[in-house]
């Protein structure tokens, strides 16, 4: 995410002005990827930075487009604006997240949406040490996801999603484990192997332990998709410039894709998930 400047604005104006526009329909949110009343929450290392009841895609035409990147890639933007308690509470914990421009140090700014609540997430031991090890580039899917952060803690820190190690042979051990999360609010929890590394005997405990059990199995999927669909996480861009603590009242969300199809999909997916979306006669341009 990163704040829109005169210069960038005067910039996308000449290239947009270059480039044919396609319309967006305003049926299109009938096909939206996320429900109408999704919940959409802009998270800096766990912290609420913005939620969607303050947050509001930008109707100018020019602030949400698709464009030709690098590398056969395509380009998309959805510029968003909030309210003054958004504004000011995202100026203020974004200040202590920035460090300089550029800088390897700057911390993501992470979009989830539907992001589960009240959460914890049972895995083996040895999908621990896997998660503990992941850093982006044992990663696939493209976009950055980590930031050089590990899969633990993006998970733990960034996500609010406590892990918890399955104890094979210990089942007091896991029983107190869950018992532990459970009186600070933890009442889900998402199961994450098939029943050969984490077994029905893990469901019993939860279920005996007045709680809730999902399994999302990893098996077959690459880690990336597997961490979106487990935390609800949408999108991920790091601070670059200096907030100073005052209140930020737009924003930009980007990303890429390889087709330009794929990158209209993309914008159009989280403009729908916002009020006043491209509904709205937003444009998209190409």
């Amino acid at each position: 995410m990163t704040r829109i400047k005169p210069q960038m604005l005067l910039f996308l104006t000449i290239l947009l002005l270059s480039c044919g526009c396609v319309e967006v329909k305003d049926d299109i949110c009938m096909f939206r990827t996320y429900p109408a009343n999704a919940s959409v929450e802009q998270m800096i290392d766990g912290e609420l930075a913005a939620s969607r009841e303050g947050m509001y895609v930008n109707t100018s035409s020019k602030q949400s487009y698709v464009y030709r990147g690098k590398n056969n890639t395509w380009n998309w933007a959805v510029s968003i604006y909030f309210n003054q308690e958004n504004a000011c509470r995202f100026g203020k914990i974004a200040q202590k997240s920035f460090f300089g421009v550029d800088d390897p140090r700057n911390r993501p700014v992470d979009m989830f949406i539907n992001r589960p609540l009240n959460s914890t997430i049972l895995v083996s031991k040895m999908l621990y040490l896997r998660l503990y090890y992941a850093r982006e580039n044992n990663l696939a899917g493209g976009e950055a996801i980590l930031w050089d952060d590990s899969a633990l803690f993006f998970l733990e820190k960034r996500a609010k999603m406590p892990v918890i190690v399955y104890s094979e042979g210990n089942l007091s051990e896991t029983r107190n484990n869950l018992y532990r999360y459970k009186e600070i609010g933890y009442t889900d929890i998402i199961i994450t192997e098939d029943v050969l590394d984490i077994p029905l005997q893990a469901e019993a405990i939860i279920t005996e332990s007045g709680m809730r059990s999902e399994r999302k199995n990893i098996s077959g999927k690459d880690l990336s998709t597997w961490l979106k669909e487990t935390t609800g996480f949408a999108n991920s861009e790091v601070i670059n410039f200096d907030t100073r603590g005052e209140c930020i009242y737009s924003a930009q969300i980007s990303g890429y894709a390889e087709t330009d199809h794929k990158a209209e999909k993309m914008a159009e997916d989280i403009a729908c998930a916002f009020p006043h979306s491209v509904a709205d006669k937003e444009r998209i341009y190409r």
